[in-house]
């Protein structure tokens, strides 16, 4: 049998071993995780902001309002988080709740942890839609009109 001084030095070596791989893959999680937040911000700066806006302005023409609110957030377990939601309010809407839980919204939500992101939408009441959830690579500006036109129909509908 060997030493005991040669056992714990061998022990010790699987362990450096694995704390050295466990390191590495979270240095590569925590890369891809960077990554895709920034491949989000810039198709929520690029794409649905601008889109936001253009809808938000064919809205304002004809007495409604609408609001685009972005929040990179950290979320209560701190895990780092980034949205950008459309708040829609009707004319006929009671304005002192807007933006609000229960006013009328559409919300792009990024999920560092998981890589991907969702899309929500609700209508002011306990009335909504179960998430939807994507890949960045599936988020086209086609997609993103589809959704919020449907979200926006809903609205004047109800």
């Amino acid at each position: 049998m060997e030493n005991i001084n040669d056992e714990i030095h061998k022990l010790l070596d699987t362990f450096d071993r694995r704390k050295n791989l466990n390191e590495e893959a979270q240095k590569a999680r925590m890369q891809r995780e960077e990554k895709f937040l920034d491949e989000f911000s810039k198709f929520r700066t690029e794409i649905a902001q601008p889109l936001f806006a253009e809808v938000a302005n064919s809205i304002h023409s004809r007495g409604h309002d609408a609001k685009t609110l972005i929040d990179n957030g950290i979320n209560r377990i701190g895990s780092c988080n980034m949205d950008i939601t459309f708040y829609l309010s009707l004319a006929s809407d009671d304005r002192s709740t807007y933006p609000g839980n229960r006013g009328r919204l559409f919300t792009l939500f990024a999920s560092k942890r998981y890589q991907n992101v969702r899309t929500h939408w609700s209508n002011g009441s306990s009335e909504g839609t179960q998430p939807e959830v994507y890949k960045i690579r599936q988020l086209t500006r086609n997609l993103l009109e589809e959704k919020l036109m449907d979200f926006i129909i809903s609205a004047f509908h109800n």
